[in-house]
């Protein structure tokens, strides 16, 4: 049986405030709004965003099958973003691909990565200052009363210019291979377990 993408984007996030608010309240459902709107009309768009996964599905699983079948990555990203182990192996996932692919070089600079700045630009990594970004930082406010501010009508014409760049680059998103690599992230726990002295 031919296999094929699942997803056109998967969305790769902090989920901790004032983001985690941000993302589901105001991001999410306007890029959903958005993208197919910029895609061919045959085209059924599909963006991953973690709410989707089942309750009692494994996530990391889940999370490593929707990574390695989606056809880009858009991380949202801010200094905190860094401090994850989950969103660093989203990112390095998705850079492996791009390596492989012979992206992101001299010969091709394009890439499968569309990062969106939520907050701290001048915190980031500089390994990761190479790859352009969309910067919405002006329009990171997570509260619902944001819709009803002005400011709200600039963040909608943001994401709609942000979706035709990411329909662009998911129409020449490559054919999806079964190897694709998948970084696991570092897991470290300072939790200890001793047998209790009889």
């Amino acid at each position: 049986m031919h296999q094929d993408y699942m997803y056109d984007v998967f969305v790769s996030y902090r989920h901790k405030p004032p983001m985690l608010d941000w993302v589901h309240n105001h991001f999410q459902p306007l890029l959903m709004q958005w993208l197919p709107n910029f895609m061919p009309y045959n085209h059924q768009t599909k963006i991953f965003i973690d709410l989707q996964i089942e309750t009692g599905a494994e996530w990391p699983l889940k999370l490593r099958q929707a990574l390695s079948m989606s056809r880009c990555l858009l991380p949202i990203w801010s200094p905190q973003y860094f401090q994850s182990s989950w969103c660093q192996a989203e990112l390095q996932t998705m850079l492996r691909r791009e390596q492989l692919l012979g992206l992101r070089t001299g010969e091709n600079p394009s890439g499968l990565i569309y990062a969106v700045l939520f907050a701290g630009a001048q915190y980031l990594p500089s390994e990761v200052l190479t790859i352009q970004f969309k910067d919405l930082s002006k329009w990171n406010c997570p509260w619902m009363v944001f819709k009803k501010n002005v400011q709200y009508v600039n963040l909608d014409k943001q994401v709609q210019k942000l979706c035709q760049d990411l329909a662009n680059m998911i129409q020449s998103a490559p054919v999806w291979q079964s190897d694709w690599p998948v970084v696991m992230p570092k897991i470290s726990s300072s939790f200890t377990f001793t047998l209790p002295r009889l």
